[in-house]
C-alpha cells in the first residue's frame, strides 16, 4: 500500500516521490530535484547497490528510461572531439604510443613523456632553456650568418668554449697585430708556451739572460749569459740522428773554453755521422770513425806550402826544415834495419835482430826491461835469474833470496805440470790451488820413500780448525760440522754421525772424521789418519788419553773421554788426546758392546 499520495498538476514523465515532512507521496518532474534510486544498472549489470542513494540530473546530459520493479535505466553518451560526454584517462604508455582517439590526457602524462618520431616540425622556441641532452651536430645546420649575438655589442668577437661547458663571446686582443710577452724586444725572436695558456712569450720570460735576435740582414744571434750556459745548436731528425754545436764555457763561468761539433747516428754502422767538407762541388776532406781523410791527390799545407802531397797514392814529405828527437831516433831506428846496411860506427841502440848470428866473443847482451823473444832453443851454459815471479805470467823462472828458485805458470786445468820423457804427466799443480797430483787417472803412478823417507804431519794445533793428515771426499748423509765423527752407512753409501748406543752406527763400519762441514747430500772431506784440533767439536782431551765415540749422536758431540757404559752401547776408540783439543786421529778398527 502507497498510503496517502497527493497528485498535483501531472505532467509527462514526472516521478513519485515521498516526502517525509508531511507524510505523503508526491509527483516531481523528472531533472529538477533530487531522486533516491533502489538500484543503478550501467550496461544492464546493476551498481552500487544500497551504497548508491541519490543521483543529482541536470539538463540534457542524462538519457533516463523507466522500467520495471522500479528500476531507471541511465545512459551517458561518450565524449567526443565536438560532444561532452563519458572518457578514460589514458596511460603513460598510451600517451607516448600516441595512437588513440577515444583517451584524455592529463599533465602527468606529459611529464613522463619521452617524445615521438611522428613530430617532424617545430616551431620557434621562444623562450626558456634547452633541458636536454646535446643536439648531434647531423641534426644542426647553422651557417656562420644564422648564429645570432643579439645584446652583444663592442664590433668584431669570436665566439670562445670555456673549458666548463659553456661558451662566451670574447674580443681578440690587439687590432690585427700578435700581442705576446711585454718583455719583448725589437727583432727578438718569440716561442709558443704550450703550457702557460698557449701563449707567444720571450725567452727572457723565463730567463733574462738570454738574447734571441733575428736581424733585418738576417744576422742570427742567439745568447746565454748565464754560469755554465752552454747553449746547443741542434738540427737532425731526433736526438739520436742530429748535428750539435756546442759553445762550452768554463766551469762555473761564461768565459769560452772550446766549441764542440758532435753528431750522433742511432746506426750501429761504421762512420754514419760523418762530417764532409765539399768546397765548390768538390768532397776535399772527410772526417770519419777511422779520423781525417783527404782526398785523393790533395794536400796538407801550412801557411800556403804544401808539406804533405799525394799524385796517385804515393805520398811525398816536402819542406821540413828540422826534426825533433822523437822523430830522429824513429828514423834512425828505421835506417838501422836496411839491409843495404854492413857497417856503423857507435851504435848505442840496436833494434830486432832478425837474421843473423852473434859470434862467439861477442860479450854480454843488456838489452834492459826489453824482452829477448825466441822460438828455437837457449842451448850451452845456465839460466840465471836474479828476479821474482808475477801473477799472470804464463810460464816464469824467478828467484827470491827467502823462496830461492821459484817456478810459476798458469794453464787451464794445471798451472805447472812435470813430465817425464815420454811426455807422460808425473806431477801437477792444479790451476788456482795449492793441490798437487801424482801421475794421470789410469795410469800406476807411485811415490816411493827411500830409507829412512818418511811422511812427517805438520802438528795441528797452530789454531782451531787446523788439520793434517790423510783424507778424501765423500758425501755426507746429514748435516756435519767440521771434527764430527761420522760412519758409513752401506744402505746408501753416505757418511753419518757415529752413534755408540748401537754397534751399527759406530761398532764394525768405517769410520772417519769430518775436516769440513757439510749437509744431506752434499760433499764433505773426510780423515781416515792425522792430527785435528776442534775446539767446538771436542771436549777437554787428556794428553795420552783414548778418545771414543759418544752416544749423544749428535753434531759437536760425537767424541767422549769417558768410555760408554750403558747396556748394549758399544765402546770403540777413536784416537788419543795430544793437547786439551787436539786429537790424534787413528781409529781403532776393534770395539766391545757393553751387556747388560
Amino acid at each position: 500500500m502507497l498510503g496517502d499520495v497527493s497528485l498535483t498538476s501531472l505532467a509527462d514523465n514526472e516521478i513519485l516521490q515521498y516526502d517525509s515532512a508531511s507524510g505523503l507521496w508526491k509527483n516531481e518532474a523528472l531533472g529538477a530535484g533530487t531522486g533516491t534510486m533502489t538500484t543503478v544498472k550501467e550496461g544492464g549489470v546493476q551498481l552500487g547497490g544500497a551504497d548508491i542513494v541519490t543521483l543529482d540530473f541536470d539538463g540534457d546530459d542524462f538519457n533516463l528510461t523507466e522500467s520495471p520493479d522500479t528500476e531507471v535505466n541511465i545512459t551517458i553518451a561518450d565524449a567526443s572531439a565536438t560532444v561532452a560526454g563519458l572518457i578514460e584517462l589514458a596511460t603513460d604508455a598510451e600517451t607516448n604510443t600516441g595512437t588513440a582517439t577515444d583517451r584524455a590526457v592529463t599533465p602527468a602524462n606529459v611529464t613522463a613523456w619521452t617524445g615521438s618520431t611522428n613530430v617532424t616540425t617545430l616551431g620557434t622556441i621562444a623562450t626558456g632553456t634547452w633541458q636536454g641532452t646535446a643536439v648531434d651536430g647531423a641534426y644542426v645546420d647553422i651557417e656562420g650568418t644564422e648564429i645570432k649575438s643579439t645584446g652583444e655589442a663592442g664590433g668584431t668577437k669570436f665566439l670562445r668554449e670555456d673549458g666548463d661547458g659553456t661558451c662566451s663571446w670574447q674580443t681578440p686582443s690587439g687590432t690585427g697585430d700578435v700581442v705576446g710577452d711585454t718583455a719583448s724586444a725589437d727583432k727578438e725572436l718569440v716561442r709558443f708556451n704550450g703550457t702557460g695558456g698557449k701563449t707567444i712569450e720571450s725567452p727572457v720570460t723565463d730567463n733574462a739572460s738570454v738574447t734571441a735576435t733575428l736581424s733585418d740582414n738576417v744576422d742570427l744571434t742567439l745568447y746565454d749569459a748565464t754560469n755554465d750556459g752552454n747553449p746547443v745548436f741542434a738540427f737532425g731528425a731526433t736526438s739520436a740522428e742530429r748535428l750539435t754545436i756546442t759553445p762550452t764555457y768554463d766551469s762555473g763561468a761564461q768565459t769560452l773554453d772550446y766549441v764542440e761539433f758532435a753528431t750522433a747516428a742511432a746506426s750501429a754502422t761504421a762512420d754514419k755521422g760523418e762530417y764532409r767538407f765539399n768546397v765548390d762541388g768538390t768532397l776535399s776532406t772527410t772526417i770519419d770513425d777511422g779520423g781525417v781523410e783527404i782526398k785523393a791527390s790533395g794536400s796538407l799545407s801550412f801557411g800556403a806550402v804544401d808539406i804533405l802531397t799525394d799524385s796517385g797514392g804515393t805520398t811525398t814529405l816536402n819542406n821540413i826544415d828540422a826534426l825533433d828527437a822523437t822523430t830522429e831516433n824513429t828514423i834512425e831506428a828505421a835506417i838501422d834495419t836496411l839491409a843495404n846496411l854492413t857497417a856503423a860506427s857507435a851504435l848505442v841502440t840496436v833494434g830486432a835482430l832478425n837474421s843473423g848470428s852473434i859470434s862467439t866473443g861477442f860479450g854480454n847482451i843488456d838489452n834492459g826491461a826489453s824482452t829477448i823473444t825466441t822460438t828455437g832453443d837457449i842451448t850451452g851454459g845456465g839460466i840465471h835469474v836474479t828476479g821474482d815471479t808475477a801473477a799472470g805470467d804464463n810460464a816464469a823462472l824467478g828467484y827470491t833470496a827467502t823462496e830461492g828458485l821459484i817456478l810459476a805458470g798458469q794453464g787451464s786445468t794445471a798451472d805447472i805440470t812435470i813430465k817425464n820423457d815420454a811426455d807422460n804427466t808425473v806431477l801437477q799443480i792444479l790451476t788456482g790451488t795449492t793441490d798437487v797430483t801424482l801421475g794421470v787417472d789410469g795410469t800406476a803412478s807411485d811415490l816411493i820413500l827411500t830409507e829412512k823417507s818418511a811422511i812427517r804431519l805438520d802438528p795441528a794445533g797452530g789454531a782451531d780448525g787446523d788439520y793434517t793428515g790423510i783424507t778424501f771426499v765423500g758425501t755426507a748423509g746429514a748435516t756435519v760440522a767440521f771434527g764430527d765423527v761420522v760412519y758409513l752407512d752401506s744402505a746408501d753409501s753416505e757418511w753419518k754421525l757415529a752413534d755408540a748406543d748401537a754397534a751399527s752406527t759406530s761398532g764394525s763400519v768405517a769410520i772417519a772424521i769430518c775436516v769440513s762441514s757439510g749437509t744431506d747430500g752434499g760433499n764433505v772431506t773426510l780423515m781416515t789418519h792425522g792430527i785435528i784440533r776442534a775446539d767446538a767439536g771436542f771436549p777437554a782431551l787428556t794428553v795420552g788419553a783414548p778418545v771414543y765415540i759418544s752416544t749423544t749422536g749428535t753434531t759437536t758431540n760425537t767424541v767422549t773421554v769417558t768410555a760408554p757404559s750403558g747396556a748394549d752401547d758399544v765402546v770403540r776408540v777413536v784416537g788419543f788426546g795430544l793437547t786439551a783439543n787436539e786429537m790424534m786421529f787413528t781409529p781403532s778398527p776393534d770395539h766391545i758392546t757393553v751387556t747388560g
